[in-house]
């Protein structure tokens, strides 16, 4: 079966290209490639702190998503109460490492987060 490599979708073999809005009719492929290894790089002081360098990651066109470890009700092995980190696609991390960095020497963002896997 094809698959739009833009939202993951699958069509039957028929259909040659993607009619999900917002993938501009993307050729479908055989084969899916790999979900991107995700990682988290760094451990934010509170929400609000995630949200701003987020937010400078984007600008730098960098993915990125925000997962909040502290926040659960019932707690599991993954919420281990470290807080709110951010996550980043692998390739991008070393950048986005050095993005904040910088925010954190220009006094953008606080030092009281931390820096995760390396």
């Amino acid at each position: 079966m094809p698959w739009c490599t833009n939202c993951r979708s699958e069509y039957i073999k028929e259909i040659t290209t993607c009619s999900t809005p917002g993938c501009n009719n993307a050729p479908l492929v055989d084969e899916l490639p790999p979900d991107p290894e995700i990682i988290e790089v760094y451990a934010a002081a509170d929400a609000l702190e995630a949200q701003h360098i987020a937010g400078l990651l984007r600008d730098a066109q960098i993915e990125v998503a925000i997962a909040d470890h502290g926040d659960y009700v019932f707690p599991t092995p993954a919420s281990d109460g470290s807080g709110v980190r951010i996550a980043v696609v692998a390739t991008a991390a070393q950048k986005a490492r050095e993005l904040i960095e910088s925010a954190r020497t220009d006094e953008v963002i606080s030092t009281d987060g931390g820096f995760l896997n390396g």
